[in-house]
């Protein structure tokens, strides 16, 4: 069973977690954390000749977006210059991999002409592609109308959101306008086959790798076309919240994909989104968290440079027209220029508790029409208090005797038992007030709980509030009786508060009650035999079944049974007066079985009738319709081929 302590403890521990789960919808970057299990994701097998070329190029590509640098590079190269270059995938890994290691010299001319042999009119589009960008690392210019060619020829053959992503990939590489138009032309045609989730995603149509190649080719080509890329800032933002959603990613080839057009958005011409959170805790009091930490970075959570952040406005959540603070500078936080840091409890006049929205502004130091996500960023944050206990009293009335009243100061328990019984009354009134400013506060919950020393039954009962901010029990012992099941003794009496907004919730131990009922049962009981009626054993319930229909008389069910036969009888007649041909009849094996096996199903429906039950019957029937249905098959066979 929970106890009244386990359940009050979840009620608080549920209200702090609200006011962190609010940053879970937030598009967040890429913290430290992703960027380990990222890397470990890539990581490389040891010795470095148990990885394929794509599993290699995967982890440098991660490491040169990530970490700016790669280490044993040298081996690398060397590693990859001992591939033969047979096919065009491996020469695309090949070149894309020395591309990136400073350094690596491959044998361009060796690659180059084997390159050349092996592109023809039939290449599908990634072919091309990666034909196209393994001469664009090499240096190499790249013949633009032919491969123009070979793209528009292969797409009409296989038109997919993958290839048309490829392709417009490697029309950012030609070197002729008139070669790149009918790709660019394409660009506003496929932006409008994305698809949104949730309002907060944009994504195509066959997930990361489809997404990707997509998202990067529209952004090389309007690049390198000078054309308007053809997505809005507001798409733009929906397609980064996508592909922040995937940094969970299991597969290298996935890792690179969303690694990579992270790094798109985070330098080009069109759209640089800033990433604007909470860092650490939001829950802030003025004893344990004054200080409000914000995190602004890249999509790939590197520095975005010197930038100024201010709270335009902060109001309660419950009164979001009214703004308490405005203007509010954030200060940057030495060592780390990621993060700008505020003291909300710096100056006298502290917020009151409660829950808040401020409105973020981050300005870089030169205006960028380039950056989102930088204005009106809503940012979520609680403000905790301490409470104390005040004006505690608690009453004990009786009609003659009159009433009795003990003062109560927390955190002090009683050291007087106090006898009651059953035809006095208990109330109990109490302040909760907030231990900064002496301010009432009003609580979620305030519970008392009477608590059995000797059977360790519990009976809680919730205070209200009356006009003057008093929380009230009134407990009237002869109606409430019930809720005591009758149970005389001596009981704890505790008193709980708990609420989201405070720091620590509060159980005090007021006192010892012993409380008399009057029963002469619960009185008579030994507290081993008292229990909570609600932890009885049940009543057995007993099922009783309907009773059976009356059956007519025998008579009748005889009389229809006669009359059901009489078609037999009938049969037996005719053929005593007419007489019975058999001249046709054939005395062979097939025929005396099917007839025999008829008769054996006919005498079973008669046993069925008189003696056996229906799986019985069945499995006697499963064995005789076998045998009638070969013997059948093989009478009517015989018969066929007799007539012909």
């Amino acid at each position: 069973m929970i106890s009244f302590q386990h359940f009050i403890f979840v009620l608080i521990l549920s209200g702090h977690l609200f006011t962190s789960i609010q940053a879970i919808d937030e598009p967040l970057s890429l913290t430290d954390n992703d960027k380990l299990r990222l890397r470990k994701i890539v990581e490389l097998k040891t010795p470095l000749s148990e990885n394929t070329l794509a599993n290699i190029y995967y982890n440098v590509n991660l490491r040169i977006h990530l970490d700016k640098s790669i280490t044993e590079s040298q081996k690398i190269c060397d590693h990859i210059k001992k591939d033969s270059g047979e096919t065009i995938e491996s020469i695309y890994f090949q070149t894309s991999i020395a591309k990136l290691i400073t350094g690596c010299q491959l044998d361009q001319t060796k690659l180059s002409i084997k390159l050349q042999s092996l592109i023809n009119d039939d290449l599908i589009v990634m072919d091309i592609y990666r034909a196209g960008l393994s001469l664009a690392n090499m240096g190499k210019p790249l013949d633009s109308a032919k491969f123009s060619r070979l793209l528009i020829e292969a797409l009409k053959r296989e038109d997919s959101l993958l290839n048309t992503g490829l392709a417009f990939q490697l029309a950012s590489k030609f070197s002729k306008p008139l070669d790149q138009n009918p790709f660019v032309e394409k660009i506003a045609d496929v932006i409008v086959q994305a698809d949104e989730v949730n309002a907060k995603y944009l994504q195509f149509e066959g997930g990361l790798g489809v997404s990707s190649a997509v998202i990067r080719g529209i952004y090389q080509l309007a690049t390198a076309a000078n054309k308007p890329v053809g997505i809005t800032a507001a798409q733009a933002t929906k397609f980064v919240n996508y592909f922040l959603s995937r940094k969970y990613v299991l597969t290298p080839k996935g890792v690179s994909e969303v690694i990579e057009t992270l790094a798109l958005f985070t330098n080009n011409k069109y759209h640089i989104p800033y990433m604007i959170t909470k860092f650490g805790s939001s829950a802030l009091s003025a004893t344990e968290n004054p200080i409000l930490t914000i995190k602004v970075t890249n999509v790939l959570g590197e520095s975005v440079g010197p930038v100024t952040v201010t709270g335009t406005s902060l109001s309660m959540n419950k009164d979001k027209n009214n703004a308490i603070m405005k203007n509010i500078s954030f200060k940057p936080v030495a060592g780390d220029s990621t993060l700008f840091a505020y003291d909300f409890f710096a100056t006298k006049s502290s917020l009151s508790s409660g829950f808040y929205t401020m409105t973020v502004n981050v300005s870089p130091q030169k205006p960028d029409a380039r950056i989102l996500g930088n204005n009106g960023i809503p940012i979520g944050l609680t403000i905790l208090t301490k409470v104390k206990i005040d004006s505690a009293e608690l009453t004990i009335t009786d009609a003659d005797v009159g009433t009795k009243t003990f003062g109560l100061i927390y955190p002090s328990s009683l050291d007087q038992l106090i006898d009651v019984d059953y035809l006095q009354r208990i109330q109990m009134k109490f302040q909760i007030k907030d231990s900064q400013n002496d301010q009432s506060v009003r609580v979620h919950q305030a519970f008392v709980r009477f608590y059995h020393l000797d059977t360790k039954q519990e009976i809680t009962f919730v205070s209200e509030l009356d006009s003057n901010g008093f929380h009230k029990i009134d407990l009237n012992l002869p109606a409430k009786s019930k809720d005591f099941n009758d149970l005389s003794g001596r009981y704890q009496l505790d008193l709980y508060i708990g609420d989201p907004l405070i720091i620590e919730a509060i159980s005090w131990k007021i006192g010892t009650i012993n409380l008399q009922f009057g029963s002469l049962q619960s009185n008579s009981m030994t507290p081993t035999a008292i229990h909570r009626n609600e932890y009885l054993p049940k009543p057995e319930i007993k099922h009783i079944f309907r009773e059976q229909d009356k059956r007519p008389p025998a008579l009748v069910s005889n009389f229809f049974t006669i009359l059901a036969m009489l078609p037999l009888l009938g049969l037996f007649v005719a053929w005593f007066k007419i007489g019975v041909n058999l001249s046709n009849f054939k005395f062979s094996l097939s025929a005396l079985l099917f007839h025999g096996s008829i008769a054996a199903i006919f005498l079973l429906y008669v046993c069925f009738f008189l003696k056996l039950n229906m799986f019985q019957t069945i499995k006697y029937l499963a064995g005789l319709s076998f045998i009638a249905y070969l013997s059948g098959h093989s009478l009517l066979s015989n018969l066929i081929r007799n007539k012909k």
